[in-house]
């Protein structure tokens, strides 16, 4: 109706009329495109919300399931510490305790806890991280993905030289294996070490490869862990602040 009215205007040289017909056509464009990126821009604001929502509870979870391998990352950490004060002859001690004797026969054992999203696998896989928009959000992504990829790399390169000390070194180390009562323990036994603390002091091979393992647990403990929950909890309150939370720190 429109065009057929302008064709009219034209033929009668009515050249104010074609004048507003063509402004109206230009601003019924203008206005169309207007109204559908402001619907896009909605659709996209809601999205991007829906996937903070669904990132801040699996960061809840995971941070809960952190705790008591942060927990127990730092004992071992600990313990490995005190043990070799004690066998530099650095300590008001004289001999090891059970548990710095356990956490030395354990301490060739990987911890390195997967701080893994599955949300982020997700959205990287598909393309839809890009609907994420809110730059410290993003910022803090790319933050913990790169400590977390240097974290694994370095732990990858260290584990040829962690030593099984109690086998290498069974002359100062023994173990058995126990029945456990613990339900929760997947193989049904607990390793119970024993330590011989004054020829572990003579035996420079034995304090090299005990070194080697504390080295080791320091780089998980210090370097890997704590860096990587540091920045899991920077993410998540850039999330919580994206979403309006109080401090980023309420479940959305």
């Amino acid at each position: 109706m429109l065009l057929r009215r302008m064709i009219e205007h034209v033929k009668a040289q009515n050249w104010t009329a074609v004048g507003l017909d063509f402004v109206i056509v230009v601003m019924g464009v203008f206005l169309g495109i207007q109204f559908s990126n402001w619907n896009d821009s909605r659709s996209a604001a809601r999205a991007e919300r829906q996937i903070l929502n669904r990132l801040h509870d699996e960061i809840d979870s995971i941070e809960e399931a952190q705790s008591e391998v942060l927990a127990f990352a730092a004992s071992r950490f600990e313990e490995l510490t005190s043990a070799r004060l004690v066998l530099l002859g650095k300590s008001d001690r004289d001999l090891l305790t059970d548990a710095e004797c356990t956490q030395l026969g354990n301490s060739h054992l990987p911890l390195t806890p997967q701080l893994v999203l599955p949300l982020l696998e997700e959205l990287s896989a598909t393309g839809d991280i890009a609907l994420i928009k809110d730059e410290t959000v993003v910022g803090a992504i790319a933050n913990l993905s790169l400590i977390s990829a240097t974290t694994d790399k370095v732990s990858t390169e260290l584990r040829p030289f962690r030593v099984p000390l109690a086998t290498r070194f069974s002359n100062h180390m023994t173990f058995e294996l126990k029945a456990s009562s613990d339900p929760a323990d997947v193989d049904g036994y607990d390793v119970l070490f024993s330590c011989d603390t004054a020829s572990m002091k003579n035996d420079t091979g034995f304090l090299n490869a005990m070194g080697e393992n504390i080295g080791y647990a320091y780089f998980v403990y210090e370097i890997g862990i704590l860096r990587e929950v540091a920045a899991l909890a920077e993410l998540r309150r850039a999330v919580g602040t994206a979403l309006g939370l109080p401090n980023g720190d309420e479940n959305a």
